[in-house]
C-alpha cells in the first residue's frame, strides 16, 4: 500500500483534503491531491491541446469565474495560486470548450432534431450503434436523457482498431428546445470538431445494438 500522501507535492492526505486514488490492475498505485491533479491536466493541455472531462470542467469554471468578476482573493490559497500561475491557460481552454459546444449545437440542429430524436423514441432498444468513415457512433438512453458518443476509428497495425479520441453529447429525449451539451470529452479541439463534422456529414442511420449499454 503506497504512503497516504500526494505523490507529487508530498503533502499528507486526510478526509479534509480533496485527492484522487489511482489504480492499476485494481491495485492502488498512488494518491494525488486535487491541485496537483489540476496542474497535471493543465500541463497536458499546454503540451498537446488535449482536454478530458475533468479539465473541461476546470476550464469552464475558470472562464465563468473570470467573466463573473470573481476576485482571486476569494479563492482558497492553493486554488488562488493555481489561477495566478495558470489562469490564462485555463481561460484559453474555456474558450476552446465553447467553440466545441457551438459545433455540438450545430449537430443537434442537423442530426438530433431532424431524425435521431424520433428514431430513438420510436425504438424499443436502448442501445444503438453506427459506423462512418473513420468514426464509430454509439447511442444510448434512459430516464429522458440520450447520450451520443463519437469515437475515432484508427487501425493499430495489428488488424485491430483503436477507438479514441472521443466526445459524448447529452440530449433531452423529448424536448423540442435546444438543450444539448458535452457530457464527456477525451480529445483536442481539432479532434472533437473533426468527429462532429464527420458525423454531420456521414451519419445517416443507427441500428439496435445490445452490446451498447451505459456509455
Amino acid at each position: 500500500m503506497p504512503k497516504f500522501e500526494c505523490q507529487t507535492c508530498k503533502q499528507p492526505l486526510s478526509d479534509e483534503v480533496a485527492y484522487y486514488t489511482c489504480y492499476k490492475d485494481k491495485e492502488i498505485t498512488h494518491y494525488i491531491c486535487d491541485i496537483c491533479a489540476r496542474r497535471e491536466r493543465v500541463d497536458r493541455y499546454k503540451a498537446s491541446g488535449h482536454i478530458d472531462t475533468r479539465f473541461l470542467l476546470d476550464a469552464t469554471l475558470a472562464l465563468s469565474r473570470f467573466e463573473d468578476g470573481v476576485k482571486l482573493k476569494d479563492y482558497r490559497p492553493e486554488l488562488r495560486q493555481l489561477y495566478e500561475q495558470e489562469g490564462d491557460t485555463l481561460i484559453q481552454a474555456g474558450f476552446c470548450v465553447r467553440r466545441i459546444n457551438v459545433v455540438v449545437r450545430e449537430l443537434e440542429q442537423k442530426l438530433w432534431f431532424p431524425w435521431m430524436q424520433k428514431y430513438f423514441r420510436d425504438s424499443e432498444a436502448r442501445g444503438h450503434s453506427a459506423d462512418g468513415p473513420g468514426f464509430h457512433a454509439l447511442l444510448w438512453g434512459a430516464a429522458g436523457r440520450v447520450l451520443l458518443t463519437l469515437r475515432k476509428r484508427t487501425p493499430d497495425g495489428s488488424g485491430e482498431e483503436l477507438f479514441e479520441p472521443s466526445i459524448t453529447i447529452i440530449f433531452d429525449e423529448t424536448s423540442s428546445e435546444a438543450r444539448c451539451g458535452i457530457q464527456g470529452l477525451d480529445a483536442t479541439e481539432t479532434e472533437a470538431v473533426g468527429l462532429l463534422r464527420a458525423a454531420m456529414e456521414h451519419l445517416k442511420e443507427f441500428y439496435p445494438d445490445e452490446a451498447v449499454s451505459v456509455i
